[in-house]
């Protein structure tokens, strides 16, 4: 990740892999310790970059379909949300990684993806419309729990009239084209 280590974006951005990777395999979410995070092993300290990610679903004819999530052209995507009122979460697919990675001794390494993402929030008032939760905010950028949640890709459609803003994620390439002059649009309405 050739980034700047201010930005918001990848501020925190080991702690919270390990993190992660910690509760993925041993089922613990909350008040992760020093050692507990040191369990987690990567082997040869590396992950790895990829530039696609393929999404299964089921169209609404009961055909099999797939779409394609790549962080530059297509990276908008939606997961089942925990909370009953708001039925999904979206987010904003910065970048796809795996590793092959080992809990404690328990050998052999594992290979395991993961989703860095962007949190989009909703306007609670406005239905369909959404925003970047503030960079500054601890809680928006984090994982996708596994990639296998990702119901599939959202067509997110600027609303012109809000403007552009610098103030969600600041000077950044992730998750942006070089065109985009580091800026994101201010809301979003979903494409259903």
């Amino acid at each position: 990740m050739n980034e700047n280590p201010q930005n918001p974006a990848v501020q925190d951005f080991y702690l919270k892999l390990w993190e992660h990777l910690y509760s993925r395999l041993s089922g613990k979410t909350k008040n992760i310790t020093l050692e507990e995070r040191d369990l987690i092993k990567l082997n040869h300290d590396r992950i790895y970059s990829h530039k696609v990610l393929h999404i299964n679903y089921t169209t609404y004819d009961m055909r099999r379909s797939q779409d394609c999530i790549n962080p530059r052209t297509h990276a908008d995507v939606m997961v089942h949300s925990s909370n009953p009122e708001i039925p999904y979460w979206y987010a904003r697919v910065l970048c796809i990684y795996h590793a092959e990675v080992m809990y404690g001794n328990k050998k052999p390494y594992r290979q395991m993806d993961f989703l860095w993402v962007h949190w989009f929030t909703i306007d609670e008032d406005q239905g369909f419309r959404l925003h970047f939760v503030d960079a500054h905010k601890e809680c928006a950028f984090g994982f996708i729990q596994d990639p296998n949640d990702v119901v599939r890709a959202v067509h997110l459609i600027p609303a012109f009239h809000f403007g552009k803003t610098k103030s969600f994620m600041g000077p950044s390439n992730l998750g942006r084209k070089q065109s985009d002059n580091h800026e994101d649009w201010a809301k979003y309405y979903v494409s259903v």
